[in-house]
């Protein structure tokens, strides 16, 4: 995180560690304290309803916990899965009466979360003061317009990487927990990931929420079969546009809008130059892959399933590359599904741009935007090859989150004898089948296997760093850069459909 991004973070009520001496002592780093103590505390229904709305049974007396905790008729959750609108009538999607699932007893409940997201919101508001106070002081010393240095902040961050990498390159080299753990994890011997703790990363991920919703999802990456055919969600947004506002979210007249005053303004629309020029004088600075006009033109613009990637389209039947004699086209046989069975449709990136998160028919609760999903595309012996398209490697370094347990008799495979079908989930709590012993795992780059797990092999990379979270090196030789086509596969003759694997996270530097 330190390492690579637009930009550097500031790190909050986390562990440090010797992060302020690895920078240089140049690390924004910081807490933010439980502050609950200080919540005026309800005593008694009545002198519940007395407190500002944002407290009310928030913090009860030792002798009234019953009033915050959803025992005495004082909701610890307001939600609702549906609001009726003129537009849409979820006629065939049935939805939860009760409003989201999974409100156990120990989550703290909303009006927890929103004290939490109030003191991130004043904490940002005291910055930003610090902020037009460091610039006034600095027009009054320099004069107007305001000197670039007080507000240009690309050399603090280069500054500060640069003493990261340096110190994790030389004098720190393999000396850190990072390096130790994925190095050399205990259970899985060798993992031979540490170069990742030395570089900066770039990713693409089926999990949601992710940066960028689908732009940057491994399905946008992957390379599509001669027949047009890619691993994809099926199922389409069930209406558009903003969700009606519960009635219940109302702010009771009286008290304070935090919103409403945040919105609230006599002044016009600001009419700005938006051409931004840097230093270099490129004036194409803010349309950078990362960049805060990408990310809000990412933010605002409709993310179709099946948009085209030009680069990673098949020509068809010309596009053909061999590898020891197999023929490496993208396959057939590749799904994405998500555990659960909920389908991502939307934009899913977390923020508060993405209310269109996962509107699909078998969603139980539309007006939940709930963006926490576990997808992936799994594959078996007989899907053929995943071909993804890598770009901008620099460091020859690749590797990825595999679900080794998930992925047994696809339903994508169903019925299949041959690879690719002759056409040229962990379950938890379960047992998980195991690999034919003949089971092979391909990995190759731009027309040419480069490495081959054996059955052996592969189990020995099933040892997870930490629960559920199994990688696995794929490519690891600095002479690969540039935009990469990686192609996966797995095989198996004693029963390909067993030989299953999902994919779910692509790590790159």
């Amino acid at each position: 995180v330190l390492l690579g991004g637009e930009r550097v973070p500031v790190l909050l009520n986390g562990a440090v560690n010797d992060l302020k001496v690895e920078t240089g002592d140049n690390l924004w780093y910081g807490g933010i304290m439980d502050g609950m103590t200080a919540v005026a505390e309800t005593t008694d229904l009545d002198q519940g309803e007395t407190l500002p709305w944002a407290i009310q049974y928030l913090r009860c007396a030792a002798d009234q916990t019953s009033l915050c905790n959803g025992r005495a008729g004082i909701p610890k959750y307001h939600d609702s899965c549906w609001i009726d609108r003129s537009d849409f009538n979820p006629t065939k999607t049935k939805q939860n009466p009760g409003g989201v699932k999974g409100k156990a007893g120990w989550h703290p409940g909303d009006l927890v979360h929103k004290f939490q997201g109030r003191k991130l919101t004043m904490l940002m508001l005291r910055a930003l003061e610090e902020t037009f106070n460091l610039w006034e002081l600095g027009i009054q010393s320099d004069g107007f317009p305001l000197n670039e240095s007080y507000w240009h902040i690309g050399e603090t961050y280069t500054d500060s990487r640069t003493k990261l990498s340096n110190y994790l390159n030389n004098d720190g080299y393999n000396t850190t927990a990072c390096e130790k753990r994925w190095g050399g994890n205990p259970t899985v011997e060798g993992m031979g990931l540490d170069r990742a703790c030395r570089t900066a990363l770039k990713g693409m991920s089926e999990f949601t929420p992710i940066n960028r919703g689908y732009h940057n999802s491994i399905s946008k990456h992957t390379k599509a079969a001669p027949n047009g055919y890619k691993p994809h969600m099926t199922s389409e947004a069930l209406y558009e546009g903003v969700d009606i506002l519960p009635p219940f979210w109302k702010v009771p007249e009286g008290h304070v809008d935090v919103h409403a005053i945040a919105i609230a303004s006599t002044y016009a629309a600001p009419e700005l130059d938006n051409v931004w020029v840097d230093d270099n004088g490129d004036a194409d600075a803010e349309e950078a892959e990362s960049s805060r006009r990408m990310l809000r033109k990412a933010a605002t613009e409709r993310l179709a399933v099946n948009d085209e990637f030009e680069s990673t389209e098949s020509d068809g039947a010309g596009d053909k590359r061999y590898l020891n004699g197999d023929e490496v086209v993208p396959g057939q046989g590749w799904m994405t599904h998500a555990v659960g069975g909920e389908e991502v449709t939307g934009y899913c990136d977390g923020s508060p741009m993405c209310s269109d998160c996962k509107r699909s028919m078998n969603r139980n609760c539309l007006l939940s935007s709930q963006n926490d999903a576990r997808t992936r595309i799994s594959g078996d012996g007989l899907s053929g090859w995943l071909v993804i398209n890598v770009p901008d490697v620099k460091e020859g370094l690749i590797f990825a989150r595999l679900e080794w347990w998930a992925a047994r008799r696809i339903s994508q495979t169903d019925g299949w004898t041959e690879v690719n079908n002759g056409i040229g989930g962990r379950l938890l709590g379960g047992k998980v089948e195991a690999w034919p012993d003949d089971t092979f795992f391909d990995i190759a780059v731009n027309g040419k296997i480069v490495k081959t797990y054996n059955y052996e092999e592969m189990m020995a990379r099933t040892g997870e760093i930490a629960y559920n979270e199994s990688f696995y090196p794929l490519v690891d030789d600095k002479s690969v850069t540039g935009n990469v086509e990686l192609g996966l596969r797995m095989r198996s003759e004693k029963d390909p459909r067993v030989a299953g694997m999902a994919v779910t996270h692509i790590y790159w530097a």
